[in-house]
Protein backbone atom coordinates (compact mmCIF):
# COMPACT_ATOMS: atom_id res chain seq x y z
CA UNK A 1 0.00 0.00 0.00
CA UNK A 2 1.22 3.51 -0.70
CA UNK A 3 2.23 5.58 2.28
CA UNK A 4 -0.70 7.29 4.08
CA UNK A 5 -3.41 4.84 2.94
CA UNK A 6 -4.79 2.46 5.48
CA UNK A 7 -7.56 -0.13 5.42
CA UNK A 8 -9.65 -1.53 8.23
CA UNK A 9 -7.85 -3.61 10.78
CA UNK A 10 -9.10 -7.03 11.80
CA UNK A 11 -10.14 -5.67 15.20
CA UNK A 12 -12.23 -2.91 13.62
CA UNK A 13 -13.98 -5.44 11.38
CA UNK A 14 -14.67 -7.73 14.35
CA UNK A 15 -16.18 -4.82 16.28
CA UNK A 16 -18.51 -3.99 13.37
CA UNK A 17 -19.58 -7.64 13.07
CA UNK A 18 -20.22 -7.80 16.83
CA UNK A 19 -22.37 -4.65 16.72
CA UNK A 20 -24.43 -6.07 13.82
CA UNK A 21 -24.87 -9.36 15.71
CA UNK A 22 -26.08 -7.54 18.84
CA UNK A 23 -28.54 -5.42 16.86
CA UNK A 24 -29.86 -8.55 15.11
CA UNK A 25 -30.23 -10.38 18.39
CA UNK A 26 -32.42 -7.57 19.70
CA UNK A 27 -34.42 -6.85 16.52
CA UNK A 28 -35.40 -10.36 15.37
CA UNK A 29 -37.28 -11.43 18.55
CA UNK A 30 -39.00 -8.04 18.64
CA UNK A 31 -40.13 -8.42 15.05
CA UNK A 32 -41.37 -11.96 15.70
CA UNK A 33 -43.30 -10.69 18.73
CA UNK A 34 -44.98 -8.01 16.63
CA UNK A 35 -46.00 -10.62 14.05
CA UNK A 36 -47.61 -12.81 16.73
CA UNK A 37 -49.36 -9.81 18.24
CA UNK A 38 -50.78 -8.84 14.85
CA UNK A 39 -51.98 -12.36 14.12
CA UNK A 40 -53.79 -12.47 17.46
CA UNK A 41 -55.24 -9.07 16.53
CA UNK A 42 -56.67 -10.58 13.33
CA UNK A 43 -58.49 -13.23 15.38
CA UNK A 44 -59.76 -10.66 17.88
CA UNK A 45 -60.85 -8.24 15.17
CA UNK A 46 -62.63 -10.83 13.02
CA UNK A 47 -64.40 -12.40 16.00
CA UNK A 48 -65.36 -8.99 17.39
CA UNK A 49 -66.77 -7.87 14.05
CA UNK A 50 -68.72 -11.12 13.76
CA UNK A 51 -70.33 -10.55 17.16
CA UNK A 52 -72.68 -7.79 15.97
CA UNK A 53 -73.31 -9.55 12.68
CA UNK A 54 -74.22 -12.83 14.38
CA UNK A 55 -76.50 -10.97 16.78
CA UNK A 56 -78.43 -9.63 13.79
CA UNK A 57 -78.50 -13.05 12.09
CA UNK A 58 -79.88 -14.64 15.29
CA UNK A 59 -82.44 -11.87 15.68
CA UNK A 60 -83.63 -12.39 12.11
CA UNK A 61 -83.73 -16.18 12.38
CA UNK A 62 -85.51 -16.36 15.74
CA UNK A 63 -87.62 -13.19 15.89
CA UNK A 64 -88.05 -11.97 12.34
CA UNK A 65 -90.97 -12.81 10.05
CA UNK A 66 -90.33 -16.35 8.78
CA UNK A 67 -90.81 -15.64 5.06
CA UNK A 68 -88.63 -12.52 4.97
CA UNK A 69 -85.07 -12.41 3.68
CA UNK A 70 -83.14 -10.00 5.91
CA UNK A 71 -79.62 -11.43 5.96
CA UNK A 72 -76.91 -11.84 3.31
CA UNK A 73 -76.49 -15.55 4.07
CA UNK A 74 -74.21 -16.26 1.10
CA UNK A 75 -71.99 -13.22 1.77
CA UNK A 76 -72.16 -11.93 -1.79
CA UNK A 77 -72.86 -8.37 -0.69
CA UNK A 78 -76.54 -8.20 -1.57
CA UNK A 79 -79.88 -9.28 -0.15
CA UNK A 80 -81.90 -11.28 -1.39
CA UNK A 81 -79.72 -12.61 -4.22
CA UNK A 82 -80.00 -16.34 -3.45
CA UNK A 83 -80.19 -15.83 0.31
CA UNK A 84 -82.19 -17.86 2.84
CA UNK A 85 -85.34 -16.53 4.40
CA UNK A 86 -85.50 -16.31 8.19
CA UNK A 87 -87.19 -19.70 8.65
CA UNK A 88 -84.60 -21.45 6.46
CA UNK A 89 -81.77 -19.69 8.31
CA UNK A 90 -83.16 -20.89 11.64
CA UNK A 91 -83.55 -24.45 10.32
CA UNK A 92 -80.05 -24.57 8.83
CA UNK A 93 -78.47 -23.04 11.93
CA UNK A 94 -77.10 -19.54 12.11
CA UNK A 95 -73.57 -20.66 13.10
CA UNK A 96 -73.32 -23.27 10.34
CA UNK A 97 -74.64 -20.85 7.71
CA UNK A 98 -72.28 -18.10 8.84
CA UNK A 99 -69.25 -20.42 8.74
CA UNK A 100 -70.24 -21.66 5.27
CA UNK A 101 -70.53 -18.06 4.05
CA UNK A 102 -67.01 -17.27 5.35
CA UNK A 103 -65.48 -20.49 3.95
CA UNK A 104 -62.65 -18.86 1.96
CA UNK A 105 -61.02 -17.15 4.94
CA UNK A 106 -57.92 -18.79 6.41
CA UNK A 107 -56.03 -18.62 9.69
CA UNK A 108 -53.39 -15.90 9.98
CA UNK A 109 -50.89 -18.62 10.94
CA UNK A 110 -51.55 -20.96 8.01
CA UNK A 111 -53.38 -20.52 4.72
CA UNK A 112 -54.28 -24.23 4.84
CA UNK A 113 -56.35 -23.91 8.03
CA UNK A 114 -59.86 -22.41 7.79
CA UNK A 115 -60.39 -19.38 10.00
CA UNK A 116 -64.03 -20.18 10.82
CA UNK A 117 -65.29 -23.52 12.18
CA UNK A 118 -68.57 -24.76 13.62
CA UNK A 119 -68.06 -25.93 17.20
CA UNK A 120 -64.85 -25.67 19.16
CA UNK A 121 -62.08 -23.53 17.71
CA UNK A 122 -58.75 -25.17 16.96
CA UNK A 123 -55.43 -23.38 17.21
CA UNK A 124 -55.50 -20.22 15.08
CA UNK A 125 -59.25 -20.44 14.46
CA UNK A 126 -62.57 -18.90 15.43
CA UNK A 127 -65.24 -21.36 16.51
CA UNK A 128 -68.99 -20.77 16.59
CA UNK A 129 -70.92 -23.07 18.90
CA UNK A 130 -74.70 -22.64 18.61
CA UNK A 131 -77.07 -24.00 21.23
CA UNK A 132 -80.63 -22.92 20.49
CA UNK A 133 -80.81 -19.15 20.28
CA UNK A 134 -77.27 -18.56 21.62
CA UNK A 135 -73.89 -18.65 19.88
CA UNK A 136 -70.57 -18.75 21.70
CA UNK A 137 -67.74 -17.19 19.69
CA UNK A 138 -64.28 -18.41 20.67
CA UNK A 139 -61.01 -17.37 19.04
CA UNK A 140 -57.70 -19.11 19.75
CA UNK A 141 -54.12 -18.18 18.94
CA UNK A 142 -51.57 -20.58 17.50
CA UNK A 143 -50.78 -22.08 20.92
CA UNK A 144 -54.47 -22.66 21.69
CA UNK A 145 -54.87 -19.76 24.14
CA UNK A 146 -58.23 -17.98 24.10
CA UNK A 147 -57.94 -14.49 22.62
CA UNK A 148 -61.69 -13.95 22.22
CA UNK A 149 -64.67 -15.46 24.02
CA UNK A 150 -68.17 -13.96 23.87
CA UNK A 151 -71.74 -15.17 23.67
CA UNK A 152 -74.53 -13.64 21.62
CA UNK A 153 -78.14 -14.45 22.47
CA UNK A 154 -81.53 -13.44 21.13
CA UNK A 155 -85.08 -14.00 22.30
CA UNK A 156 -86.99 -16.87 20.79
Amino acid sequence: MPHGEQGFTLIEMMIVVAIIAILSAVAVPGYTGFQEQSRRGVIEGAAGAAEAELQFWLQSAFSGPSGMIEVDTNYDGSVPSGDMNNAALKAAGVAATYVAARAGETSPWSNKVPLWVVGTAGNGQIGLLQIGNAITITGKDREGNDVFNKMVVTEQ
